[in-house]
């Protein structure tokens, strides 16, 4: 990271100073040695910069796709991250999307008073289902699931990423070697996605895991809130059940989604799995399946995906995945997507 290289070359500048300057002398070695003792402890409570860049090519048959800027290259996310201790159990982190608009994705401090509880507040991505925590570069698709961008990531229209302003509980029990056996995660949030509150009701969500062994994971989410302005506020709870299994060379991952919407209820289903022929290739397969209206069969539409990932380096990969979705309503054409990205992260 060229941020902490600069600190520390510039340390290393400080303390070649204090030591060409410095005599044989005992007292002269130990006022070099406090010197350099405090400007590494100066650079260890600097804050450390990071982000991802994701650039794109799409192309997809849906209509009208040409008109509103979707197929051809793009630079799909330009994410800029800060983190840093104010206290060695208080810590905050900051990320500002520049693709496009600037907006705050992230903004929160977090305390962690031990392996059992920490406590998050500000504005960060919500810890509900499996899918909706991950971060963009270690997502095994292009795209997050049908149900999951209909009902978390943007509900109502609106990108939200996942995230909400709110209060968060989160902690973990049983630890064994490398993994815990239960962790769970209890928010507070304004319910209408980012910086934003326009009604006196606040949401409540909860997820609890069980991993029996390190590579499998269990999870159940459950979401209870309203949304939009107060005079015409419309009641939302969702329940999700995952699995996961991931050994590092077979992943399998599933979840069953079911919500309702004021009067509409709702249901989704993916299954993805993947695996690496190398210690870099991964191809992917991908089953999605989402019901808007669970009463209405026409409503249901499925995209089947392949694709593969190549990790260039530990934080860097590229995808490319080709999608086909088909519709029950037999009046909606089938929609043909080729995606191709490359993901930074620094």
């Amino acid at each position: 990271m060229l941020y902490r290289f600069l600190c520390v070359f510039f340390v290393a500048m400080f303390a070649s100073a204090f030591v060409a300057s410095a005599q044989t002398d005992k007292s002269d070695s130990v006022v070099v040695n406090k010197r350099l003792t405090t400007l590494e402890t100066i650079v260890n409570k600097l804050p450390k910069i990071g982000g991802v860049v994701n650039a794109r090519y799409q192309y997809s048959s849906e209509e009208g796709n040409y008109n509103i800027g979707k197929n051809g290259f793009d630079i799909r996310r330009l994410q800029i991250n800060m983190q840093g201790n104010v206290l060695k159990n208080l810590t905050y982190y900051f990320q500002l999307e520049c693709a496009g608009s600037p907006r705050i994705l992230d903004a929160y401090a977090r305390w962690s008073l031990n392996k059992s509880l920490e406590i998050k507040a500000g504005q960060y991505k919500v810890m509900y289902t499996l899918e909706n925590p991950y971060a963009v570069i270690d997502l095994e698709t292009v795209e997050n699931s049908q149900a999951i961008k209909a009902l978390v990531t943007e509900f109502q229209g609106v990108k939200c990423s996942g995230r909400d302003i709110g209060i968060a509980v989160n902690g973990n029990f049983f630890q064994r070697n490398g993994f815990n056996l239960v962790e769970y995660s209890l928010n507070l949030l304004n319910g209408n996605q980012y910086n934003v509150d326009n009604n006196t009701n606040k949401d409540f969500v909860g997820t609890l895991c069980v991993n029996p062994v390190k590579p499998l994971r269990f999870a159940l989410s459950y979401y209870d809130g309203e949304y939009g302005p107060q005079s015409s506020k419309i009641k939302r709870t969702l329940t999700s059940v995952g699995m996961k299994f991931d050994d590092r060379k077979l992943l399998v991952r599933s979840e069953y989604i079911s919500a309702q919407t004021d009067v509409i209820r709702s249901v989704g289903f993916y299954f993805t799995t993947g695996y690496y022929l190398t210690a870099k290739l991964q191809p992917v397969l991908k089953y999605d399946s989402y019901k808007t209206d669970r009463s209405n069969s026409l409503s249901q539409s499925t995209a089947l995906s392949a694709g593969v990932n190549y990790w260039l380096t530990s934080n860097s990969k590229v995808q490319c995945f080709y999608t086909l979705k088909t519709f029950n309503d037999t009046s909606k054409k089938d929609v043909n997507t080729i995606a191709a990205q490359y993901l930074l992260g620094f």
